[in-house]
């Protein structure tokens, strides 16, 4: 897959481009209310056709910081990321629609323990459960590189058609200490499809996704008597479920996934409303094997695990246009995940979950002269997350019920320069927590007993606050400041900074402080043209 790095890497930045020297009409900037729209719809690019939105680039610079001990215990204590962001929607008079977006990030981590894995976990989820582990916290030093381009274009009065490439690629590094680790990460995508126009204002469109990754994971010790069970807090082990351990086969592991899925989508779209729905299916195979050096991937006696994750989604959005100047829109977006995970050598399910989401926005945008002037928006989120540890006899199991809001309002400072305030907020209010865990089995474990002395560390340090964490109602609150300047000829800049803040209701038990909480502070700057 590396040969094809620099030619895809080529495709998005060219596709990007075009949309660069093109865009020159109004933009999102500087609004949610169409930023979640776009987002939402690269899902279904055919949309892209039928938005109010004008062609536009948005290139810019972030960065973003957060800390603190109210979070997952598999999340670094405190996390930075910064980069260069750009992405865009041109439609030329030919109807041939361009998009692409290129995100390169530069990440830091502190004191990530419990996680030798690619990913961080997502609703107590980890994006596969099988995974080096050590109690020792480690900081880490990474690379993001995320490309997407596609086209759009007509072949007849009453068909389009889809092509587009996604890769990424990153690499993780934990160096400042043992168990040191390198991490390689390379994912590859095709989305082709087709939109058929059956009236004046109505439109079918299929899509059909195609992708495989290739995944390493070299963990080394620089001192190598550091890696034996005598030290169980920076002994490798691997985590195969929610408190299941077993011992390495080998020092280093590969992954290799594919994924396939397809998606319906409607649409109609009106000088009033335009409405569109989507539903899609999407289905991974995920291998690991005992060895980072496998010949033959297909050879079953190499393999580790293998997990197998479904996802059914449905997307839909009211657009309607209520002037010229205001837009109203209800979004809303649904999924639901399985999974089980089989334990190639032990021949046996071992480890299943099941996550559950969906969100409904309202939101109003007022616009004037071709800038946001009111941006208001008010939500409902549900989510259920449970996973089932067969090995271990553990199972966690929660709801969150979340309410949320945003506005922004624009004020005129000067002939040149605006200020945009933002506030938002959310609840996330606890409707259920399960937790099952057979603790008692830690009371008595002897000093020589390094195996059960690591998982008794994993139940103290991971699961006990974990349960707390996803058990308790807590509140969050952001505040971002922003500042559009008019620039010369068709430039429109924003700078904005942020903070956010969340924390619990109650106090909590299996915590150092009481009343734990988690802040975030970001700073951006964005040009759109």
């Amino acid at each position: 897959m590396n040969r094809y790095r620099f030619l895809l890497l080529g495709i998005a930045i060219f596709t990007i481009n075009i949309v660069a020297l093109k865009a020159q009409e109004f933009t999102p900037g500087g609004n949610t209310f169409f930023t979640d729209i776009i987002t939402a719809k690269r899902g279904n690019p055919f949309n892209y056709l039928y938005l109010p939105v004008k062609n536009y680039t948005e290139t810019g610079l972030f960065y973003t910081a957060e800390g603190g001990d109210f979070r997952d215990a598999r999340i670094p204590s405190q996390m930075q990321d910064f980069g260069l962001q750009t992405q865009g929607i041109f439609k030329n008079e030919s109807g041939i629609l361009f998009y692409g977006n290129l995100s390169i990030t530069k990440s830091y981590y502190k004191n990530l323990k419990w996680n030798l894995s690619y990913q961080l976990p997502e609703n107590a989820l980890m994006e596969d459960p099988h995974y080096f582990g050590v109690a020792r916290p480690g900081n880490w030093s990474n690379q993001d590189y995320d490309i997407n381009g596609g086209i759009v274009f007509p072949i007849n009065d009453k068909w389009h058609a889809l092509a587009e490439v996604k890769y990424h690629l990153f690499n993780k590094y934990r160096n400042d200490r043992d168990p040191r680790d390198k991490i390689t990460f390379n994912e590859l995508v095709f989305n082709a499809g087709f939109n058929y126009q059956i009236n004046q204002s109505q439109y079918l469109n299929i899509k059909g996704t195609y992708g495989a990754t290739d995944i390493t994971n070299r963990p080394s010790f620089n001192v190598d008597s550091n890696n034996t069970p005598r030290y169980y807090r920076q002994h490798i082990k691997w985590l195969i479920g929610y408190g299941s351990f077993t011992n390495p086969f080998f020092e280093h592991t590969m992954r290799n996934y594919h994924q396939a899925g397809v998606s319906i989508g409607y649409l109609l779209d009106n000088q009033n409303y335009n409405v569109s729905v989507n539903i899609g299916y999407l289905q991974k195979q995920q291998d690991t094997y005992k060895n980072g050096n496998v010949n033959n991937k297909h050879k079953e006696k190499e393999f580790f695990a293998e997990y197998k994750p479904k996802t059914y989604s449905l997307d839909a959005l009211v657009l309607k246009k209520q002037t010229e100047n205001s837009h109203l829109k209800l979004q809303f977006s649904g999924l639901n995940t399985k999974a089980e995970n089989v334990l190639t050598n032990k021949g046996g399910k071992s480890y299943s979950t099941s996550l559950t989401e969906a969100s409904l926005l309202f939101g109003y945008l007022k616009i004037a002269q071709n800038k946001p002037i009111i941006d208001l928006g008010v939500g409902v989120e549900y989510t259920n997350s449970n996973q089932k540890d067969v090995l271990e006899q553990s199972r966690l199991e929660f709801s969150f019920l979340k309410p949320k809001f945003y506005a922004m309002k624009r004020f005129k400072l000067t002939s040149v320069l605006d200020f945009l305030p933002r506030i938002s907020g959310q609840a996330n209010i606890s409707l259920q927590q399960i937790n099952n865990y057979p603790s008692l089995q830690f009371n008595n474990i002897d000093d020589s007993d390094f195996f059960g002395l690591t998982r008794k560390l994993f139940y103290e340090e991971v699961t006990q606050p974990n349960a707390e964490f996803f058990g308790v109602s807590n509140w969050q609150t952001n505040i971002d400041l922003g500042f559009n300047f008019k620039s010369f000829k068709n430039l429109d800049t924003y700078f904005t900074i942020g903070g956010a803040y969340q924390e619990s209701f109650d106090n909590l038990q299996n915590w150092n402080n009481a009343t734990p909480n988690r802040w975030n502070f970001s700073a951006s700057l964005k040009v759109y043209y």
